[in-house]
């Protein structure tokens, strides 16, 4: 007889349902995350009204949502991505949420969810970054949420800036995790290693990447690139960057920079080993590719 399911788990199985795959365990659990996120946020709008109607006014929100947010769509008004901007301000403000709810900035955004139906989608090459900030939730418990707060926006302000040189945009933040496009490997590897020396002290800076095409639907990238990325991110400890080996090969020409690699890594969800390779910077050095 198949066993009951665990504490937290998929309920009312049929004896014949198959196993929960790693990967839809995942998207469980960050759908879970969101529902909770949803709650959290309308019990503190409810706690400040004049937000709250601000909200309300721009469309963002409805009232129906905001007095029952586990059970409603935010919003019949605006685009998902117009909420989860908004959303993503909001943890801004309460750095420490979403780790008081269990789960890293990196594997919300990493969750890459199906377009609506309906949306024009477009089919296109791109090489996505993912960083997040190692310490960030003890730091953040040391100095409180509104200093955490400028941080962040000062961090956000050095990501754009670094960013946008390279040609780059990013297109998801949430607190402490990023999640970046660029057009090429070698903007998306340039960048990265200027990211982690521009990391906001005393932190330290992780990054990963892979590459490949994506599902766009106006400003939201989807995909199995994105999911992928942010699991190579999961392998990088802070101050280090790791990419795939179809990233360290596309930017195999960078001078200066070196590939440690590949070494087959298990990663999350993934059903088959992937070759990962740390990125360095060399002085004074041609680049190769990997060794």
């Amino acid at each position: 007889m198949r066993p009951g399911p665990a504490p937290g788990g998929p309920a009312n199985l049929p004896p014949w349902a198959p196993e929960e795959s790693p990967h839809d365990a995942g998207r469980r659990a960050v759908a879970d995350l969101r529902q909770h996120l949803a709650t959290r946020v309308a019990e503190s709008l409810r706690r400040d009204p004049e937000r709250a109607e601000q909200a309300i006014s721009l469309g963002l929100i409805s009232r129906e949502w905001l007095e029952s947010p586990a059970s409603r769509p935010v919003s019949d008004l605006q685009p998902l991505q117009a909420v989860e901007r908004w959303i993503s301000r909001f943890v801004a403000e309460h750095p420490t949420l979403l780790e008081r709810l269990g789960h890293p900035a990196i594997e919300v955004l990493g969750e890459a969810e199906d377009p609506e139906e309906g949306e024009t989608v477009v089919t296109t090459h791109l090489t996505v970054l993912f960083t997040d900030l190692e310490g960030f939730t003890e730091h953040t418990q040391r100095i409180g949420d509104a200093a955490a707060s400028r941080l962040l926006a000062d961090h956000y302000d050095t990501v754009e800036g670094v960013v946008e040189v390279r040609g780059g945009r990013v297109a998801k933040r949430l607190g402490d995790g990023l999640m970046i496009t660029f057009p090429t490997e070698q903007a998306a590897v340039l960048a990265g290693l200027e990211l982690l020396k521009r990391a906001p002290k005393p932190l330290a800076l992780r990054a990963g990447a892979h590459t490949g095409d994506v599902v766009t639907t106006g400003e939201d990238v989807f995909g199995h690139v994105v999911n992928l990325a942010s699991r190579v991110t999961e392998k990088a400890a802070g101050g280090t960057f790791v990419v795939t080996v179809d990233v360290a090969e596309a930017a195999s020409d960078l001078r200066g920079v070196r590939y440690d690699g590949p070494r087959p890594s298990v990663l999350r969800g993934i059903d088959r080993p992937v070759g990962l390779c740390e990125v360095q910077r060399v002085r004074g050095r041609l680049g190769r590719t990997l060794r």
